[in-house]
């Protein structure tokens, strides 16, 4: 019987544990029209752009949960932080204040929210198939990533929060299932 050598054998192993950072290359063409053209004219685009410099300018007065956008609305006002998810437009703010402008910050903050969502579903299927077919993980975690909704909500309907709760779905199934299966509470 012929062994392997051991550098082989560590390599091996090396790629198994890191195969998710494959993701990084295999994500760029699904993120290329950002890099091309810019932010793409999706239906709620600019409009999140707005709503972002707005959720700026409140914290920086000091309020940091606003509920109500008296710019908005042609001057009437408007509860848009109530009623649509706020935390995506708080990543975005947080990219904003390390330094991003609000332009930059709103790229970013979707080609991170594209590939957390791949990470997640390479996570959540590592777990569900076991570390032994990594490669049926980074599958699937390719094909979450090339989803029709995922590259839909980005690219045409410029709808963030969805995106971001895309993202974050894979990862708390994969905490859900670790509570469950995990050996002590």
């Amino acid at each position: 019987m012929r062994t392997q050598p051991g550098w082989f054998v560590g390599l091996r192993c090396f790629l198994l544990n890191h195969l998710w950072l494959a993701l990084l290359p295999l994500a760029i063409p699904a993120l290329l029209p950002f890099f091309t053209e810019g932010l793409p004219r999706s239906y709620d685009g600019g409009l999140h752009l707005l709503r972002i410099s707005l959720l700026d300018r409140y914290i920086r007065q000091g309020m940091l949960f606003p509920r109500w956008a008296p710019e908005l609305l042609l001057g009437h006002g408007y509860p848009v932080y109530s009623y649509y998810a706020p935390g995506a437009y708080y990543f975005v703010e947080l990219l904003h204040l390390l330094g991003l402008d609000f332009y930059h910050a709103f790229i970013a903050g979707f080609a991170i929210l594209v590939v957390a969502a791949g990470c997640g579903m390479y996570w959540l299927a590592k777990d569900i198939f076991g570390r032994e077919h990594a490669a049926a993980a980074l599958a699937a975690a390719v094909a979450y990533l090339y989803g029709p909704y995922l590259l839909t909500n980005v690219f045409i309907r410029g709808a963030i929060a969805e995106a971001g709760a895309q993202a974050l779905l894979p990862w708390v199934f994969w905490a859900v299932r670790r509570l469950l299966y995990a050996r002590q509470p």
